[in-house]
């Protein structure tokens, strides 16, 4: 290997060497953080360890949330991240995309798409048969149209999460998740 080679060869090393050490920094110092937060006693209930406070606290970095909004707007569902509907429909707005209701038309950089979801939708799932929508069919069926619509419209903007109650209903020995008008969700068992 010529020595040209070989100087690019140690830039390239001492490059990645210092982006290595600078990550390992920045999560260290992120645990130190998080350490604090679980102490506070402030966090979701379902958050034990500064570990876990870390990986919310990322997910949210990706999504372009702060930690406490990160821990706000994400629920962890056995092991996977889920948003709050309230959350997905923050994003979804902040990014641009417009929406009217009934049957949820949402504009994005020239695109138009009408979505619905119907109780015949719910039905074939299997869902109307739980609590949520024996209770409130029409708040129910208003965030599964606006997660299917966030979806299909921008899901870079939602990171393809999926919303809270949606990923219950799909996940195995899932806790129940309730619904408010608002969206936000609340864990129940």
């Amino acid at each position: 290997m010529s020595e040209e080679g070989k100087s690019v060869e140690v830039a390239l090393v001492t490059a990645t060497n210092t982006q290595i050490s600078a990550q390992m920094t920045e999560q260290n110092s992120m645990l130190d953080q998080a350490t604090v937060w679980v102490k506070s006693g402030l966090l979701p209930s379902s958050v034990k360890t500064p570990e876990q406070a870390v990986v919310i606290a990322l997910k949210g970095k990706e999504l372009n949330l702060t930690p406490m909004a990160s821990f706000e707007l994400i629920d962890v569902i056995m092991g996977k991240p889920a948003l709050k509907p309230k959350g997905m429909a923050g994003m979804v707005r902040k990014g641009g995309v417009r929406y009217m209701e009934t049957i949820i038309r949402f504009y994005r950089d020239g695109l138009e798409e009408d979505v619905k979801y119907t109780y015949r939708d719910a039905q074939a799932l299997g869902l109307t048969s739980k609590d949520n929508w024996k209770k409130q069919p029409g708040i129910m069926m208003y965030w599964r149209c606006f997660s299917k619509g966030a979806n299909r419209v921008c899901p870079d903007l939602i990171g393809g999460l999926y919303t809270t109650e949606e990923l219950a209903s799909f996940t195995a020995n899932a806790p129940t998740i309730q619904l408010t008008e608002d969206g936000e969700s609340v864990v129940i068992g």
